[in-house]
């Protein structure tokens, strides 16, 4: 008996997700003055974070929507959620943009290399959770998730 399973997997991105968006709302709009201090005080430390946050967030989604498959072949896993995957990276780097657009009206700076580690962070955080759904699922019974 595996203790983690494909539904147990599919709880956990549907309980993270939101809090995770969230978290990346909510630190990204608050006004410099109440920025937290940051231990990321080096060249490129604030585009590592965003990096880091899009990963958790794209992770989590990942497994809330991604479905699990029979085949041993990623491939075949890739090309049967092609749709969720489009959508979780079109719908994570769009709240990233609007987030951009925004934070100009609450004083802070709008950068488009924010914008580009959101999307590296989003197409890693999907590539993990593709990963964890093939491992997890590979040669299950997946029409019991």
């Amino acid at each position: 008996m595996r203790i983690i399973t494909a539904k147990s997997v599919r709880i956990a991105g549907w309980v993270a997700s939101p809090f995770i968006l969230a978290l990346i709302i909510f630190l990204s709009l608050l006004p410099p003055s109440q920025e937290p201090s940051s231990f990321l005080d080096f060249p490129f430390g604030d585009k590592i974070a965003h990096m880091a946050a899009y990963t958790a967030v794209a992770f989590a989604f990942s497994l809330a929507f991604l479905r699990g498959s029979k085949t041993s072949r990623l491939s075949i896993l890739i090309k049967d959620n092609i749709c969720s995957i489009i959508a979780t990276f079109v719908f994570i780097v769009t709240v990233g943009g609007v987030i951009e657009i925004i934070q100009p009206l609450l004083g802070r700076s709008r950068e488009m290399l924010d914008l580009i580690f959101d999307a590296i962070g989003t197409s890693f955080g999907i590539l993990c959770g593709i990963l964890v759904i093939y491992g997890v699922t590979k040669g299950d019974d997946v029409d019991a998730q």
